[in-house]
């Protein structure tokens, strides 16, 4: 048995060991001086569902990867549950945070403590579909020389059932290269591996926020790749509607932010598809996720939010879609008492399947 491989952080990290001397042999066997994928896992409070998560990135046909989990200063059991993997397995390294600093700085920690020749990033609620997705991407990804190679995502529920297979803006139809100007989706950025290189070249990093702090990372990932490979081919699963996700008024205030960050940079890169959807999740923020902020707040964000839109944009993009977006749904909606989509917060050994995402 290996010893545990973990780490506590208090403030800025540790230097970096990213340099091999000789082989390091796992106790299969696996070369870990030539990494092919770093999995990183932000972790907190996942101890439901992190055994099944890595379970299924350990049992991956792609054997010489290393597993980073960023313990983000989790109150139930999932340090030990993480800790005890890592004694069972010396491709997983657990770095403990003593405070929660987030799921964003938790990801940059593992970028800097990664080895490996390209980037996954995994949530440790949700799993890989099938054994091989790693090597299936891994080698699509050499083959074709891509920075960014992913596939398509289905949504699970709390029990791991299927829940929907081909999700709009989520699911690939052919395999070939694609242009982000004709993708323009801000999501699903877990599907994909991004070359290790390529994301410390151009120094892609998410932005510091409790919410909506991955679709910029993606999009300006993408926007500085230009092109990225995708496959129909399943690789990735996500689960859905499991968590009482309640707002505070920091985590909207974030996620204001990061829509209005979006927003800027649809419209000065001629994004009008992106453009239209971040404006419509503004619009569905004031209605159904920003109650914390009080009436006042929301109409001032709004007002503020309406200097980012390009209403010529949203008015082409409104004739393609059945939703509306206008200013004065976002001032009646900004005025009106929030309506809630999320479920109310149930004992947890009870299951539920709701509609909103975690």
């Amino acid at each position: 048995m290996t010893s545990v491989q973990h780490e506590f952080i208090s403030g800025r990290t540790l230097d970096l060991q990213r340099s091999c001397t000789g082989r390091e042999l796992t106790a299969s066997g696996v070369d870990m001086c030539h990494i092919a994928v770093s999995v990183i896992i932000p972790l907190w409070n996942g101890e439901r569902y992190l055994g099944e998560c890595l379970h299924s990135v350990l049992s991956q046909t792609l054997q010489n990867i290393e597993v980073i989990i960023i313990d983000d200063a989790s109150m139930d059991g999932s340090m030990v549950l993480a800790d005890s993997y890592a004694a069972r397995d010396a491709r997983i390294k657990v770095l403990h945070l003593h405070e929660k600093q987030g799921a964003s700085v938790a990801r940059n920690l593992g970028l800097e403590r990664a080895r490996a020749e390209f980037i996954a990033f995994m949530d440790s609620d949700d799993r890989y579909p099938s054994v091989d997705v790693l090597e299936q991407l891994y080698s699509k990804a050499r083959a074709t020389g891509a920075q960014i190679c992913g596939g398509s995502l289905i949504l699970m529920d709390d029990a791991s059932r299927v829940i929907k297979w081909k999700v709009p803006g989520q699911f690939f139809e052919e395999e070939r290269f694609y242009n982000y100007r004709e993708y323009q989706y801000e999501g699903g950025f877990y599907r994909f591996l991004y070359r290790r290189f390529f994301l410390e070249v151009h120094q892609l990093r998410f932005p510091p926020r409790l919410r909506f702090e991955d679709p910029l990372f993606f999009v300006q990932a993408m926007l500085t790749a230009g092109s990225f490979y995708a496959m129909p081919f399943i690789s990735y699963a996500y689960r859905k509607g499991h968590k009482c996700d309640t707002w505070g008024a920091k985590e909207a205030q974030d996620h204001v932010q990061g829509v209005r960050e979006l927003l800027k940079l649809s419209r000065e890169r001629r994004l009008e598809s992106l453009h239209y959807s971040m404006a419509k999740n503004f619009l569905d923020s004031l209605r159904y996720r920003m109650g914390s902020m009080g009436p006042w707040r929301k109409l001032a964000e709004a007002f503020v939010v309406r200097r980012e839109v390009d209403w010529e944009y949203i008015q082409r993009e409104n004739q393609k879609n059945k939703i509306q977006v206008s200013f004065w749904k976002m001032f009646w909606a900004a005025i009106s008492p929030a309506r809630s989509r999320l479920p109310k917060c149930r004992p947890r050994n009870v299951l539920f399947l709701g509609s909103v995402s975690k």
